[in-house]
């Protein structure tokens, strides 16, 4: 269905194909967008050097890309060479900008590309130049300028406005030409409007015996540019060095980031297209068994479609069953009698008398009534023999049909399977690539390619209960690595003391690895590890409201009441007195802590730390900490101190040192920090710790934001208080009623 038209002239300088197909062209007030794909496969990387460069220059689809080749074992001027090529293009698209003249600047591109593969080739050793094959381009403003030197294969399809595709085969434009020296490489342009459904593709020579011309340019029309080279790669030969460059103009613009393309409905949609592509030829004939399998397949893909198991997942697969063999069996029937019809008609059209029978059926229909019955005495009077032959042939046409539409059906399922396993292999590849890029702590491209591996297993159809479990089973194998690329770990928590009396803990401290905990009214209650249990410090308290908080002041414990006074619990002599600060002034108490013997105080409301200097009887009135603030603190939750000061929002970290806020950056958890209560490091910590209540983990990262754990377990949703003790690798969550401990593994390693 394509149309080849004679070879464009070319001249020195510039070339156009533009279209003369009005209908086909884009209205002025309407941006192409243009998809990309590159691929390159090198199985023996000492034979020759490939590379193929797509640098995008906006969201439409403008890049500027080059493809290169250089046969020959790979020394250091064909490095160069390939260096060469790549450096300029990419300064070359730090020049693009603004009102730039496109043509001329791609003009001075090939200048200095001519003036920098010239002396390299004084520098070094010359290579024969027919090693030498390169074609690069630009896509601006929906036009394309490109050029290049050597063999390399480049199609240009324009798709007319009778959507058939015109090709140009733009590389006999780029070879041969006896101006083409090593001192003057680059000496033609070509360029040429981009209109609805183009396609533009650069590739590595391919052998005919792998994939014929046709063969490929059926492929780029189907499928998209990712797709399309991924599909003509394996038609190749293992051995066969391929790289490729494709660009596809969409029919229609699409509004937000690009979707994913699933391979599997690519596939599925080359198969349906070069069915109706026979259709439309006429290359086919009626195919009964193709009728039938249209109007059950609907049906068998709801059967298939996965998230059953057990009895309702068997009950589906008899359905299945039930339908495809009622399906054979009309398929059968069908075709037997169409067989035996063309019998009938044969055996009709050679006799005479019944051409006369039947050409006069409407007038003579008692005679037609009356040869009829005579044929069917003359089949009565028959013997034995000729009547169980004729029987048995029929019989042997029905098992023939049946056996062909049975072959027929296996064939599909055949082909079914081939595409499933096709897809397992290819979701296992991304799975294992995904665990190669851990080991080197690339958890962005192990997401990507994970995501994109879950992806293809939830496009996968259900056809039998073993490619369920199959599918499970990966499920669960890529949910592993998931859990490895955010950091989670299920914990085990351990109870290491419960309060058995009716009181619940509010805030809790340690002091000397021993914790503290005070109830709201004042009580103070030891944790006793060894009993598992809190035992009850009897106390005397002197005129205080309810216990907010609390912090480690050395061997005691200073706390917040509701009224926002500042009070001292003096362990040893278990009493709990206000002392002199400047709480009292603050709009709002969020935390609390010391640090170098002062007071430092969180205040939301205020969006500051205030400091508070000890004095005789408590602390100063205290100043402001925070000198510069660029975020909003009116949601700070907690924060803690090592010398810089992290605060704690519900959702996220802001950093302070000296006063100042500091960029810091962290990385992003799955799920959201959406309830973070409680923050902790200290000097000695590499660490910080943050207890995330909505989804009951503590997560861990490092001090340069990096995330090194996420642990989780639903009792932590009821934590009030982060105590970590790294010398013991283990973390303690208080909650009203308990203290919980479980190990801190990252500690471990």
């Amino acid at each position: 269905s394509f149309y080849l038209p004679p070879p464009l002239t070319l001249y020195t300088l510039i070339v156009n194909w533009k279209h003369d197909d009005c209908q086909s062209k884009i209205s002025d007030n309407m941006q192409i967008i243009v998809k990309s794909a590159k691929y390159s496969s090198i199985p023996d990387p000492d034979s020759l050097l490939i590379s193929n460069i797509v640098y995008p220059l906006s969201k439409t689809g403008d890049a500027i890309f080059g493809l290169v080749r250089v046969l020959g074992k790979p020394n250091n001027t064909r490095m160069r060479l390939v260096e060469t090529i790549e450096d300029r293009l990419r300064r070359f698209k730090e020049t693009l900008g603004g009102d730039v003249n496109v043509p001329r600047r791609f003009e001075q591109l090939l200048q200095a590309l001519n003036e920098d593969i010239s002396a390299v080739m004084q520098e070094e050793k010359r290579i024969p130049l027919s090693d030498f094959h390169v074609v690069i381009g630009v896509i601006n403003d929906n036009q394309i300028f490109t050029s290049g030197v050597g063999n390399l294969s480049t199609l240009f399809m324009h798709r007319s406005a009778k959507q058939r595709f015109v090709i140009y085969e733009l590389e006999d434009q780029f070879k041969g030409n006896e101006d083409i020296t090593w001192d003057k490489l680059f000496v033609s342009v070509l360029d040429g409007e981009l209109n609805q459904g183009d396609i533009f593709y650069i590739a590595t020579r391919i052998s005919a015996r792998e994939i014929t011309l046709a063969e490929m340019q059926d492929i780029l029309v189907t499928l998209p540019p990712s797709g399309a080279l991924k599909r003509i790669s394996q038609h190749l030969n293992p051995k066969t060095a391929y790289g490729a460059i494709c660009f596809q103009v969409l029919e229609e613009p699409e509004a937000g980031p690009p979707k994913k393309i699933n391979p599997l409905s690519s596939i599925q949609h080359l198969d349906e297209t070069q069915e109706q592509t026979e259709v439309l030829l006429g290359a086919q004939k009626p195919d009964f068994a193709k009728w039938v399998i249209s109007i059950t397949s609907p049906v068998l893909k709801k059967l298939s479609a996965p998230g059953t198991s057990g009895t309702k997942s068997a009950l589906k697969q008899t359905m299945r069953l039930l339908i495809r063999g009622t399906a054979a069996l009309i398929v059968a029937l069908i075709t037997a009698g169409a067989y035996l019809l063309s019998i009938i008609k044969n055996i009709v059209s050679r006799t005479p008398a019944a051409y006369k029978v039947a050409k006069n059926a409407t007038k003579k229909a008692p005679a037609l009534k009356n040869k009829l019955q005579e044929k069917l005495n003359s089949f009565k009077a028959l013997s034995p023999n000729t009547k169980y032959a004729s029987f048995g042939l029929i019989l042997v046409v029905i098992v023939l049909a049946g056996s062909l539409t049975i072959f027929g059906i296996q064939r599909s399922n055949q082909k079914q399977n081939t595409i499933f396993e096709s897809m397992i292999e290819r979701i296992i590849e991304k799975k294992n690539a995904a665990e190669a890029s851990l080991i080197y702590d690339d958890t962005e491209q192990a997401k990507k390619l994970l995501d994109e591996a879950i992806a293809l297993l939830n496009t996968l159809p259900i056809e039998k209960k073993t490619q369920e479990d199959r599918i499970s089973e990966i499920a669960a194998e890529l949910e592993t690595v998931m859990l490895e690329i955010q950091g989670i770990e299920y914990v085990d928590v351990s109870t290491i003391a419960q309060i058995s009396t009716d009181d619940t803990c509010a805030t809790a401290s340690q002091i000397n690895g021993v914790i503290y905990c005070l109830t709201a009214n004042g009580g103070i209650f030891r944790v006793n590890e060894l009993d598992k249990n809190f035992s009850s410090e009897e106390s005397a308290k002197g005129s205080i409201g309810e216990v907010v908080m609390s912090a480690n002041k050395n061997n005691d414990l200073v706390f917040i009441d509701s009224n926002k006074v500042l009070g001292l619990a003096d362990i040893q002599n278990k009493t709990l007195n206000p002392i002199v600060s400047g709480t009292g002034t603050l709009s709002s108490i969020e935390d609390l802590l010391i640090y170098n013997d002062n007071l430092y105080v969180l205040s939301a409301k205020d969006e500051q730390v205030v400091k508070m200097r000890p004095r005789g009887d408590g602390y100063e009135g205290g100043t402001n900490w925070i000198s510069s603030l660029n975020s909003n603190l009116d949601d700070a939750r907690s924060f803690t101190i090592d010398g810089d000061v992290f605060v704690l929002l519900s959702n996220k970290i802001i950093k302070f040192s000296s006063g100042i806020e500091q960029t810091f950056t962290f990385d992003n958890v799955e799920p959201a920090i959406t309830d973070a209560i409680d923050i902790w490091t200290d000097v000695k910590s590499e660490h910080i710790y943050i207890l995330d209540r909505a989804e009951g983990r503590v997560i861990v990262y490092d001090k340069n934001g990096k995330l090194i754990a996420q642990y989780m377990n639903d009792e932590l949703k009821n934590g009030i208080n982060l105590i970590v003790r790294e010398d013991n690798k283990t973390i303690v969550i208080m909650t009203a009623t308990k203290a919980l401990s479980f190990a801190a593994s990252h500690l471990l390693k």
